[in-house]
């Protein structure tokens, strides 16, 4: 199992080599709760070919520029999968009797407790331990950041960085 993931910034004008974002500047929370290490990427460019490839079904690329644009359909492709899991695991939510939800009673050694449906259903709407997106100066998840990212903008990357959870 990898135990790292990767931060990139971005921006929605070019981004001065000189003016990238680093580890230093990310917000405190971010250690401790998320990562136990973070650090600049030792090749970028290695990453950002991965990040391109990772994200080439909703977004082209023009490492070149250092630039993206989401797809028209991106938001669609890449929340898809996600959202079948999500309907399904509150599907099952709906089925935790009042008893377990109280925690008068453990769930059947045959079916997922509450906490694993609830965990489940967290997942399905962000990965806390995937790619993170540092857009000015704030931090989120690549879930939350495409929620709100508009498509048929560029944004241009700057800073790389990789932490390890």
């Amino acid at each position: 199992m990898n135990l790292y993931s990767t931060i990139i910034e971005l921006s929605s004008s070019p981004v001065a080599e000189s003016e990238r974002a680093c580890s230093d500047e990310l917000p405190d929370w971010f250690q401790g709760d998320v990562a136990d290490y973070i650090g600049d990427a030792d090749d970028r460019t290695r990453f950002l070919q991965y990040f391109a490839q990772d994200m080439d079904d909703i977004a082209d690329f023009d490492l070149g520029l250092d630039c993206l644009t989401l797809k028209t359909d991106a938001k669609e492709k890449y929340f898809q999968g996600s959202y079948r899991k999500y309907k399904e695991t509150l599907e099952k939510l709906a089925q935790v009797p009042m008893e377990e939800f109280s925690g008068l009673s453990k769930a059947s050694p045959d079916s997922e407790g509450l906490a694993a449906l609830m965990y489940c259903l967290r997942s399905t709407i962000e990965d806390r331990f995937g790619t993170y997106i540092y857009e000015d100066g704030e931090l989120v998840t690549l879930d939350e950041w495409l929620r709100y990212a508009s498509i048929g903008n560029v944004y241009y990357i700057g800073g790389v960085m990789s932490y390890h959870f």
